[in-house]
């Protein structure tokens, strides 16, 4: 059931189909799955990959987040998907060899829109001391961060 949820969504999301997949859920999704990591983490990530295929810079990720706000919402719904989403921009940005100012563009954005909140934030900030969680601090103003202490 969640393979084939899985590839709907994702033929939705490359076509860039942001209220069909509003739709959709509401038709074709129910709450708990929505909540489930197996679910909404592999969306969240091809939502980020998406962007950043569709607008390779920050400026352009930041503005395709913005566009694509209550989609990510939808699968947003807990504190801990919304840690894994962190997690995953954190790849991204990892793959990407942490371009400057990019981790810390998509965290504010994130975070002004209301798809992250203090406590995931600072959830996210302390949760491991990986060699890639380090650069992505680095990454990041320490006025930014600072906000989240």
């Amino acid at each position: 059931m969640i393979g084939q949820l899985m590839e709907e969504v994702k033929g939705l999301i490359e076509k860039g189909e942001k209220s069909r997949i509003l739709r959709w859920a509401d038709e074709s999704v129910d709450p708990d799955t929505l909540q489930d990591e197996k679910f909404s983490v592999p969306v969240l990530t091809t939502l980020l990959q998406m962007i950043n295929k569709n607008s390779p810079d920050t400026r352009g990720m930041t503005d395709q987040i913005s566009s694509w706000e209550n989609v990510f919402k939808l699968f947003l719904s807990t504190k801990e998907l919304k840690i894994r989403f962190l997690d995953q921009m954190q790849h991204l940005c990892a793959s990407l060899d942490f371009p400057a100012g990019m981790m810390e563009g998509l965290l504010e954005q994130c975070y002004e829109i209301g798809l992250i909140g203090r406590d995931s934030m600072k959830h996210w900030i302390s949760e491991d001391s990986s060699e890639e969680k380090k650069r992505a601090l680095e990454s990041c103003s320490s006025s930014f961060l600072s906000d989240f202490d």
